[in-house]
């Protein structure tokens, strides 16, 4: 049997917390099976272990001699790898619970105890599997809220560490279903849910991925793009020398507003005698008759009564798809 202390191995340690309880017994049944004794943790295994007396008994009996338990050995081994497992179960202790564990099973025959069943003692506690730890792991699981599917894996798992009942991925993938309305990933789950051995695992990382590309891009394409449509709108409002407005009227570098010719011609149409506007007569007058106005300048009454510019539909298109990955 190897020496703990030789491989220099860290005693575990346990709060006596719920939430830390399956991280404990994880690495403490890890000890035992680099010990080579994991039986020390089985409570039909540990049938054979001796008492104490029945060990100095053992140790006395010669190899060969008449009389001699065929099992002698095994029964030696079993008793310390108990006596060593079981101190490092009190040296791990943190807390009353724990220590209160180890020292009920503490015996004339077993003086350090039987740590596994202060092992078995603290699971029904800590992992309990009757029909309310059915009931009480399902209305934790429903209260997960789904946003990163990574950060809804961890929690789920977390939650379903601190029982010990079972619970089908099939099961999970559907509550999984209630908490997201994004169509994307209702049809991921359904396709998963189509498999005969559908996986809760494969369906989060599947998820997780398309979270992360879709904020890289995002990331990718936020301030600096930002800043370069910023500049481009600006360049174009200041008339840069790469893209100057041209007149409509006279085919000139310049706005219409600011074209001379253009408003000679509209001072010599003379004034409108309905609206007392130069550039036009009453005949064509659209104050006086709306059902003349162009479609374009009708659209762009309308966009500007709404509120609704490039810019302003750009921000709603990207809240909308930070929105749809948060």
């Amino acid at each position: 049997m190897s020496n703990i202390k030789e491989a220099k191995i860290e005693i575990p340690k346990w709060d006596g917390t719920r939430e830390t309880f399956d991280t404990y017994q994880f690495k403490l049944r890890a000890i035992t099976a680099m010990n080579m004794y994991p039986e020390v943790l089985d409570q039909n295994a540990m049938k054979a272990c001796p008492t104490l007396t029945e060990y100095q008994v053992l140790l006395n009996q010669l190899p060969g001699a008449v009389g001699t338990d065929p099992n002698r050995n095994t029964k030696v081994a079993l008793y310390k790898a108990n006596q060593q497992m079981s101190g490092y179960f009190c040296m791990g202790q943190e807390n009353k619970l724990g220590v209160n564990a180890i020292r009920n099973t503490m015996s004339d025959d077993f003086p350090l105890g039987r740590v596994c069943d202060a092992l078995a003692s603290l699971q029904r506690v800590m992992k309990p599997r009757d029909v309310t730890a059915e009931i009480e792991m399902m209305g934790e699981l429903f209260k997960v809220r789904f946003s990163m599917a990574e950060d809804y894996y961890n929690e789920v798992t977390s939650i379903m560490n601190n029982y010990d009942c079972s619970m089908s991925d099939r099961e999970i993938l559907k509550i999984m279903a209630t908490k997201t309305g994004n169509t994307s990933y209702v049809i991921l789950i359904q396709a998963e849910l189509a498999k005969s051995v559908p996986s809760f695992q494969d369906l989060c990382v599947t998820i997780s991925s398309t979270q992360r590309l879709a904020k890289t891009k995002l990331n990718d394409s936020g301030n600096d793009k930002k800043s370069e449509k910023e500049v481009s709108l600006s360049n174009q409002q200041d008339n840069g020398p790469s893209r100057k407005p041209k007149c409509t009227h006279c085919q000139g570098q310049h706005k219409r507003k600011d074209c001379n010719k253009y408003k000679a011609a509209l001072k010599a149409q003379g004034k409108c005698k309905y609206c007392d506007k130069e550039g036009h007569l009453e005949d064509k007058c659209f104050v006086k008759f709306p059902e003349k106005k162009p479609k374009w300048m009708t659209e762009k009454s309308s966009n500007k009564s709404g509120g609704e510019t490039a810019n302003g539909n750009l921000e709603i298109q990207l809240t909308s798809v930070e929105k749809d990955f948060s």
